[in-house]
């Protein structure tokens, strides 16, 4: 039976140890921890699937406004930015699987394609640690 995405979980904690077991991984075996460097919390995505088709996320994005989006948790808390994960319903393509990409390096749209490529992943977000100082980050899907 496939299984689709519903639902990402924002799970925080004030200690590494309290990692869940179930999270979005990163590619390459680095760290999952949304703010690693950051400061403030630690941050993962837990992912939530479904059977059903219809209630399937198409699209994700990472946005960075000036203030809360309610009814989002935002991925920064305990710093002074906002910063959340969207996703969308009404395209054609159901996410089936989900994961992170850490890198030193800046890379262009055909080397970010290329990596996650490898790894059978076809999309990404932007960059979620944008503006920040440290790795860039991607959360990539397919």
């Amino acid at each position: 039976m496939p299984k689709y995405l519903s639902n990402l979980i924002v799970i925080y904690s004030k200690e590494k140890y309290s990692q869940p077991d179930d999270i979005v991984t990163e590619l390459q075996g680095l760290p999952s921890d949304i703010n690693k460097g950051m400061g403030g919390f630690f941050v993962w995505l837990h992912p939530q699937w479904t059977a059903e088709q219809a209630q399937a996320i198409t699209h994700l994005s990472f946005e960075m406004p000036n203030s809360e989006i309610r009814n989002y948790n935002n991925l920064a808390l305990g710093k002074d930015d906002y910063r959340y994960i969207t996703a969308e319903r009404n395209g054609e393509t159901p996410v089936t699987r989900v994961g992170l990409f850490r890198t030193k390096d800046k890379l262009t749209v055909e080397q970010i394609k290329t990596r996650i490529g490898q790894s059978g992943y076809t999309d990404y977000t932007t960059d979620i640690n944008q503006g920040r100082k440290g790795d860039y980050l991607y959360l990539v899907w397919a």
